[in-house]
């Protein structure tokens, strides 16, 4: 799924925001542990919340820009420790394990969500396919 997107990314040149992404996930994935919930759907609509609001940013164009996605990529690596730590019975550890994946802790429904996903992400890369070259080879032109 990763290179239907990164295609994208990278003609725009904005490879960063996989890893930005990333960075942000990881406090979904303590806010999904802190919640009691599934933490690979909180990760996905933080991760989707955190990307757009990269994209805001970046918007602008300005060097402070530069700045506030930095903060953005590393605020969420922070969000993430500090929000592991308050949930019971969980430390740093856990969510580094969690962060680097570990095929023996992946369940029936972690496997459901990210093959749905998987589709999701598929259906709207090849639906949108002309929109998104389009906006990757001339932004101002598209938008027209």
């Amino acid at each position: 799924t990763a290179p239907a997107i990164g295609t994208y990314l990278v003609q725009r040149r904005q490879a960063i925001m996989g890893d930005g992404s990333g960075h942000v996930a990881m406090t979904g994935v303590a806010l999904g542990f802190l919640l009691n919930t599934r933490p690979v759907w909180m990760a996905t609509a933080v991760a989707v919340l955190g990307s757009v609001g990269m994209e805001l940013i970046g918007a602008r164009g300005r060097p402070s820009g530069v700045v506030a996605l930095a903060r953005l990529f590393y605020g969420g690596m922070a969000g993430g420790v500090t929000t592991n730590n308050l949930a019971p019975g969980r430390s740093t550890a856990n969510l580094n394990t969690d962060r680097s994946g570990s095929l023996t802790t992946v369940s029936p429904e972690d496997l459901t969500a990210v093959v749905v996903l998987a589709v999701l992400v598929h259906a709207v890369t090849l639906g949108l396919r002309r929109q998104l070259f389009a906006v990757c080879q001339d932004e101002e032109v598209a938008r027209v």
